[in-house]
Order: C-alpha cells, then sequence, then structure tokens
C-alpha cells in the first residue's frame, strides 16, 4: 500500500501470509508510537545500530514459521491489557 498523495510505500502485504502485513513505521508521521516485537537480519545490521536490551534479536529471519505473528499477537494483548488497567496510556 502507497500513499496516495508521495507514493511512498507505507506497507507490504506477503502474498505467502495474507492475514499478516508488514509495517514501514519510518514512512508515518507518529512512528515513535510503534515499539518492534523484534529486531531481524542484526547479523548485517550497521556497527551504530542500537538495540534495546532485553529487545527480541534474530541473525537473521526468525527459524519457525509463525514466530513473528506469535510476537505481535502477544504485544497486541499486552497493549490492550495496559490500556484497560491504566486509562492514561
Amino acid at each position: 500500500m502507497a500513499c496516495a498523495e508521495c507514493d511512498t510505500r507505507l506497507w507490504a502485504l506477503p502474498t505467502d501470509r495474507p492475514t499478516m502485513a508488514g509495517l514501514f513505521p519510518g514512512t508515518l508521521h507518529n512512528a515513535r508510537e510503534f515499539e518492534p516485537v523484534a529486531h531481524l537480519w542484526t547479523r548485517s545490521a550497521p556497527s551504530w545500530v542500537q538495540i534495546p536490551p532485553g529487545a527480541i534479536v534474530y541473525e537473521t529471519q526468525p527459524s519457525r514459521p509463525g514466530e513473528l505473528a506469535r510476537l505481535w499477537q502477544e504485544a497486541i494483548q499486552n497493549h490492550a491489557f495496559n490500556n484497560e488497567t491504566d486509562p492514561s496510556v
């Protein structure tokens, strides 16, 4: 999907996973509101990239199919729980 104004690609829909979308948060105005569930392909990351302590890291692609979907589902559930317990979130 692309921005209607500038044609910048905003997300991708993998053909082999029709229920998943890959978001490109760097293209969004509120990108800081998104937090990655994992860092992929860190083996080839530039030396200046700083990955937060405790972050889930994969040197390449996750080896288990569905691993990222599971992490996203957990993140969504945690976010929903936090919104229910803390109205300021």
